[in-house]
């Protein structure tokens, strides 16, 4: 059972800038995400779809609906990204999940799917370094990923990664199994202070949430 404070939990919510300037929003997938998912599923391309689900897909049924929505946030992790449209609603334009393992309890298989309008945008790994940070606050020791040989995708976001990875072939078929890399001393402590309360009092008044009141020392300084 999880006993530490989360940061990736249903609270989470994180924007995030990509290389053309467009900006996501970060948050965990729900189970009223059904709707998104199949939008943005019609969304991929022929080829996207190949290389996601390693052949022929066309629709999903109500049973596969509810395991890709209704997830426990332990062992099934699923974040989306998504982007606000101005009358309030969502489009989703991303889903980043990770499985694990019912005989390695500390094993994961993940899955990076974005839409065709938002790849070469840096998306991918974004939602690469959260999915690992999210796996490593679970207990999560390594990933276990099959893909298609040919999807250099894939493969160039493992290298821009540089993670130290095992790859088995199999005909057209991948394994990579690689080790997640523990966050830098600099990396834990920004996540501690994103999470502290003194942090969230701060972005509070930068926001104008809160009223800041000077007292007479420090308006002494000014």
């Amino acid at each position: 059972m999880l006993t530490q404070k989360l940061r990736f939990d249903s609270r989470y919510r994180e924007k995030a800038k990509l290389a053309d300037g467009h900006e996501v929003t970060l948050r965990l997938v729900r189970p009223s995400d059904t709707k998104l998912l199949l939008q943005g599923f019609e969304r991929l391309s022929p080829e996207s779809r190949r290389f996601r689900f390693m052949g022929v897909r066309n629709t999903f049924t109500e049973e596969e609906l509810r395991y890709l929505c209704e997830v426990d946030d332990t062992n099934h992790f699923a974040m989306g990204a998504v982007v606000e449209l101005w009358n309030g609603s969502e489009e989703g334009v991303a889903i980043a999940r990770f499985v694990r393992s019912t005989d390695e309890p500390d094993v994961a298989e993940p899955a990076i799917t974005i839409i065709d309008d938002y790849q070469g945008k840096g998306l991918g790994k974004i939602l690469l370094r959260r999915l690992i940070a999210a796996a490593l606050e679970r207990g999560i020791r390594a990933f276990h990923s099959e893909f298609l040989r040919n999807n250099a995708t894939v493969a160039q976001l493992l290298d821009d990664y540089e993670v130290s990875s095992v790859v088995r072939e199999e005909g057209d078929v991948l394994t990579v199994e690689f080790e997640l890399p523990r966050p830098r001393l600099g990396e834990r402590l920004s996540q501690a202070l994103h999470r502290s309360e003194i942090y969230k009092a701060f972005a509070d008044v930068a926001r104008g949430a809160l009223p800041v009141r000077f007292g007479r020392s420090v308006m002494d300084r000014l």
